[in-house]
């Protein structure tokens, strides 16, 4: 079947006629918040919807519609501050009708689009004259058009998988101020089409976030930093994926995005227990154990930090057994001195002099050699000893000559 590209006009006309075609459910008048999950539809061969297999008592702030031979049923949201959550449901078109949209927003305001599967529309997701709304972690594959930003701005898309959509990945019409990242762009007729030229979108996240991974770029990872300039690679492209003048990828990912895993829970022990804010040894030591089925050799040692602002010295490190539970720690020291300075810029002074002592909680974070994350915490007590002359001090507030 041919698929052109329609007027902006026709395509308003056309979401026009089936928002007054899906006056079947409407909508309370009362202001709502919340999250909206997408249930399984059945769709009879006499083009009604059968309800949600599930009670859905939010079913009035959006409208599942199918009208006739012409269209395949959509979703369209009628509320705003809304979520829209799929929960890996698919919604499916037919691939027939030629005009046909999977989730339609119309003059919305912070709705979020989530975890949903969108194919074999003529558009998969569409905003109209929308701003602050979110599209994120869908798979919009094998649309025409997978989405569509009319007259719309401000809008986050970002962490979906764009894929083998037949005509264009994504088409911006008179819409500007969008931004978009971690978005696998893959295997599109075209990725992007902007219409007119001159509408300037932003295509990244700033260094070292990254942008988006596009199946069609082709340059190189031989450096990194924010220039791309610095010795070494880091999995973002030296040079730019230009879109147009006005729209450029400035950090390209080098691979198809995936969200993070979820972080390993280390046991970790601090040495010494209880540190002295005096003393002036050169290390704080750091036991870092990980749990059945993970070794501590694949830690890659240059990634540890403590509280997130100390990195670990690449070296001395050694693997032991420093709780005799035969499980290997891996060993790791972080420089006194900064430790210390960084507890004094985050601790109450006043009270750690009147106290004398606090207990404080230390957390060592890293990854493993294939990018899992992993993190442990433990307490630690630190001391302030008083100076030779406070106690003199103090007596002579007791006992004033």
């Amino acid at each position: 079947m041919s698929r052109k590209i329609v007027s902006g006009m026709v395509l308003t006309l056309l979401l026009i006629g089936m928002l007054t075609l899906a006056s079947n459910v409407q909508p309370s008048m009362a202001e709502w918040t919340g999250t909206i999950y997408i249930r399984a539809i059945y769709i009879r061969t006499d083009g009604h919807i059968d309800p949600p297999t599930a009670p859905m008592t939010t079913l009035d702030y959006v409208t599942y519609t199918f009208i006739g031979d012409i269209y395949d049923y959509s979703i369209i949201v009628e509320r705003d501050n809304i979520i829209l959550d799929g929960a890996g449901f698919t919604l499916e078109g037919t691939g027939v009708p030629p005009f046909s949209i999977g989730i339609i927003l119309f003059d919305r305001i912070n709705v979020t689009i989530k975890n949903v599967t969108v194919k074999d529309f003529y558009v998969g997701i569409l905003l109209e004259n929308s701003s602050k709304n979110s599209v994120s972690r869908n798979n919009i594959a094998n649309n025409a058009y997978g989405i569509y930003l009319l007259r719309s701005s401000k809008n986050g898309v970002s962490g979906n998988n764009i894929t083998n959509n037949e005509c264009l990945g994504i088409w911006l019409k008179l819409s500007s101020n969008n931004r978009f990242w971690y978005n696998n762009i893959i295997d599109n007729a075209q990725q992007v089409y902007i219409y007119p030229a001159g509408y300037c979108n932003i295509w990244d996240y700033g260094y070292p976030s990254g942008g988006n991974y596009w199946s069609d770029y082709t340059g190189v990872d031989y450096y990194s930093g924010p220039y791309q300039n610095e010795t070494g690679s880091d999995g973002i492209g030296d040079t730019p994926y230009v879109i147009d003048a006005y729209n450029v990828d400035h950090y390209p990912l080098m691979k198809p995005w995936s969200p993070a895993p979820p972080a390993i829970t280390a046991k970790v022990n601090i040495e010494p227990k209880t540190l002295n804010l005096r003393s002036r040894g050169r290390w704080i030591t750091g036991y870092i154990e990980l749990p059945e089925g993970y070794n501590v050799t694949d830690i890659n040692v240059s990634s540890i930090m403590l509280n997130n602002t100390i990195p670990a010295k690449p070296k001395p490190k050694a693997v032991e057994d420093y709780d005799n539970d035969s499980i290997p720690d891996l060993m790791v020291k972080f420089d006194r001195a900064e430790v210390i300075s960084y507890i004094l810029t985050n601790v109450n002074i006043e009270e750690l002099i009147e106290e004398r002592f606090m207990t404080i909680t230390l957390t060592i974070t890293g990854y493993l050699n294939d990018g899992t994350p992993f993190q442990g915490s433990t307490k630690t007590k630190i001391i302030m000893p008083m100076p030779r002359c406070w106690k003199f001090i103090r007596t002579l507030e007791i006992y004033p000559i």
